[in-house]
Order: C-alpha cells, then structure tokens, then sequence
C-alpha cells in the first residue's frame, strides 16, 4: 500500500513540478521556481519509495514527509498573515493566508497550505495503512495453521478408513 501512494505521490508531484515550469499561477498556488524544484525531488524521492524501495522504506518515506506536509500546511496558516505575492514574474496577488519563506523567491499562499495538508494527510494514511496491514499478518498466519490442522486430522482420518 505505501509503494503505491508513495507512486502516486510521486506522479503528482511530476505533474505539479511540470505545470510549475509552464505555468506558476496555476490553480492560485505560488509555484517559483524554487518551489518547484523542491516538488521535483520530492518527485523523484517519491518515485524511488514506490517503485524501488521495500515496502518498510515506503512507509517510513510516507511517514516522514507526510509528517512534514502536514507540518508544512499547519504552519504556513499559522505563520501566514493577508498580503500580496512578491514572487518575481508575478502578477501581485492577495493571498489571506500568505507565508513568505524567502521572499520573492519562496512563498507558500492558502492553496498551497491546503495542497500541503492534503498530500500531507495521503501520504500519513499509506504509511499507516501499510502498518496496519502488517498487525493483521499473524490473524492470517492463525487461520493458515488452522486449515493446515483441519486438512492434517482429514489426512488421518481418510487413512483410518478401511480400503
């Protein structure tokens, strides 16, 4: 499960890293080129814990940045305050919740935060699920050995029966 969000994570973020390149405004996010870049390794980490790593290393990835997508989201609404992009090649643009990192350069608006929260909240859910996935394995392993008995007294009782 975690490989297959860290997968699509991964997709995502190429899509975003892509049209951040094309189009820095898109959907009302600030995407500079460095946000951008960073959403490009993201990218690629992503890419690498869904179609390379264990399925350990993925939930540890889906986790840790999930983790911090979330931090990331909460704080830009608690350190983001009402005022206008700065970001270069941008058209001044109020924003109610804008956190400027490094202004001009890196700055993160409410559609952001909210992205953020998002991806931040998918990316907590597959590392959990995987986790979660891994309790049930010994009810499974339980049940197993259970048929393993009943299919061992069915052997032994055929063997009693007179041929």
């Amino acid at each position: 499960m975690a490989n297959t969000v860290a997968l699509a994570i991964g997709v995502a973020f190429t899509v975003i890293s892509v049209l951040g390149f094309i189009a820095p405004m898109i959907g009302g996010l600030h995407l500079s080129p460095a946000h951008t870049l960073i959403n490009l390794v993201a990218a690629i980490f992503a890419l690498f814990f869904g179609l390379i790593a264990t399925d350990k290393g993925a939930r540890s990835f889906c986790l840790a940045i999930g983790g911090l997508f979330m931090a990331f989201g909460a704080i830009g609404f608690l350190a983001g305050s009402a005022q206008a992009t700065t970001l270069n090649a941008m058209e001044p643009i109020i924003d109610s919740a804008l956190w400027k990192i490094f202004p001009g350069q890196l700055e993160f608006g409410y559609r952001d935060h909210i992205l953020h929260l998002v991806m931040g909240g998918i990316l907590m859910a597959g590392g959990l699920a995987g986790e979660r996935r891994r309790a049930t394995r010994p009810a499974v392993l339980r049940e197993q050995r259970k048929l393993e008995r009943t299919e061992a007294n069915r052997q032994r009782a055929m063997q009693r029966l007179p041929h």
